[in-house]
């Protein structure tokens, strides 16, 4: 290798090591919201951000406007936002349904939250969402000051007037007690779990996705604990029309394609937890199950 050949050489690795390095090193904002895709907000955050923050990486988790509780919203965070590199900071502006609460208060007023739970940044306003996603003990929780009365959306959108430049600020390395009070440790929301009375599991959906794929409050690791070798059978009953119809699934296959297009498959989710779905179809519209249906599990001797 000549001398020429050999500088090329190096030269060229260092400079995948700089752009691999610089592209480690890129500051990532996610969005998680529920504004939908056909009004102006997305853009304004983005623009926002994109001018506040050099080289900032903004990433769209999701913003869907048919979102059916803070247990559903909470999985975004869970499986979406903690697979980000440490560092990551999350807009959250999902906005639950108080009228579905018995114990919801007749005003509402946000309280802006940043928190910072294993490396990660949490700007939200919704405290129970926060509570039901992060399975732990935040490192560090503040109330962040709200925008001056008077200024452009004070109040009607903190993602924007708010949030943003507090992005800024955590990007920039500013500490959590520079910007905001303490504020009251958040306190772990468990949702309800399958039960097991020792012969049968009963489970109910926990996440029913876009696709009618119904998965289920049984993690596939506490399912085979449970049945411990045994057999099993799952017992659906459902209605066609008038006609009363029961299915029974016997086996956890490996993927959707197991079962011809059309048939029911039990399946394990990407998040580890018991799925019901159909090759090729809608497994929540052909059982007409929803939040409140009761999956059993039979086991056997």
């Amino acid at each position: 290798m000549s001398l020429n050949d050999f500088v090329s050489l190096i030269i060229k690795h260092i400079y995948v090591f700089l752009k691999i390095h610089l592209a480690m090193n890129v500051p990532i904002v996610t969005l998680t919201t529920d504004w939908g895709d056909r009004d102006h907000y997305v853009a304004m955050v983005k623009g926002r951000l994109y001018s506040s923050i050099p080289d900032v990486r903004v990433v769209d988790l999701s913003h869907s406007q048919d979102w059916d509780s803070v247990a559903v919203a909470a999985k975004i965070i869970q499986y979406g936002c903690l697979s980000f590199p440490a560092g990551t900071v999350h807009i959250i502006d999902f906005c639950e349904d108080l009228a579905k609460r018995n114990s919801a208060p007749k005003i509402y007023r946000p309280v802006p939250l940043l928190a910072e739970f294993n490396g990660h940044y949490f700007l939200c306003c919704n405290r129970r969402l926060l509570e039901a996603s992060l399975n732990a003990d935040c490192d560090s929780i503040v109330n962040l000051p709200m925008p001056e009365i008077g200024s452009s959306d004070a109040d009607t959108f903190l993602a924007y007037s708010l949030f943003c430049d507090v992005a800024a600020m955590i990007v920039r390395g500013a500490k959590l007690s520079d910007i905001g009070e303490p504020a009251a440790p958040l306190v772990h929301r468990s949702f309800l779990r399958a039960q097991f009375d020792g012969n049968v599991i009963s489970a109910r959906p926990d996440v029913i996705d876009h696709y009618g794929n119904v998965t289920l409050n049984l993690k596939y690791s506490d399912f085979k604990e449970y049945c411990a070798d045994r057999t099993f059978r799952l017992e659906l009953e459902f209605q066609v029309g008038a006609v009363e119809q029961f299915k029974y699934v016997t086996m956890v296959a490996r993927h959707y394609g197991h079962e011809i297009q059309g048939n029911l498959v039990l399946t394990v989710s990407s998040t580890g937890y018991l799925q019901l779905a159909m090759n090729r179809g809608s497994a929540a519209e052909l059982i007409g199950i929803n939040y409140s249906t009761v999956c059993r599990f039979v086991l056997g001797s």
